[in-house]
């Protein structure tokens, strides 16, 4: 007779269970009302936007099927860019540092499968907290500048 071995339940740690909260995955048309939310939640609304129809170039952080953070991913040769990094300010901390840095990972790891050589994207100088996160991952900074924005949609050009 073969005695049997009896294996415990693996112990989900505190930092394994904030990680297995937040799924990311690529979003799609009806993710992008849930986009527009926490880019307004963080002070970005750009008004006349048709948010029902979002491409595939962003990625969003759900936690229970609803989106608590989004990104922009644009994976163009030789420079992709990433831009509106956020995170619904309403979540806790824990889960805030979870999907900054899972949305932040899969935005690199979309740019290194398509054979990008650099990312960049714009961070506001008032965000000290992030802008530090990025020299400790040797990030550097390009240039200043200013965040420029014209709708264009139905304007016809002379």
């Amino acid at each position: 007779m073969q005695a049997q071995t009896q294996t415990k339940p693996k112990h989900t740690t505190r930092a394994e269970f904030y990680r297995n909260q937040v799924q990311i995955r690529i979003a799609v048309d009806k993710a992008g009302p849930q986009i527009a939310a926490v880019l307004k939640a963080n002070g970005i609304e750009l008004p006349a936007c048709d948010w029902n129809h979002v491409s595939p170039s962003w990625l969003i952080a759900t936690m229970n099927n609803d989106v608590v953070g989004c990104v922009q991913v644009m994976p163009v040769q030789p420079v992709g860019y990433v831009n509106f990094l956020y995170v619904k300010p309403s979540i806790s901390f824990k889960f805030k540092a979870v999907a900054l840095r899972k949305l932040g990972l899969a935005a690199i790891s979309t740019m290194h499968y398509a054979g990008v050589h650099y990312v960049a994207g714009l961070v506001s100088q008032e965000n000290k907290k992030l802008l530090n996160v990025l020299e400790k991952l040797n990030f550097a900074k390009l240039a200043d500048g200013a965040v420029m924005i014209k709708y264009i949609s139905g304007e016809t050009t002379q």
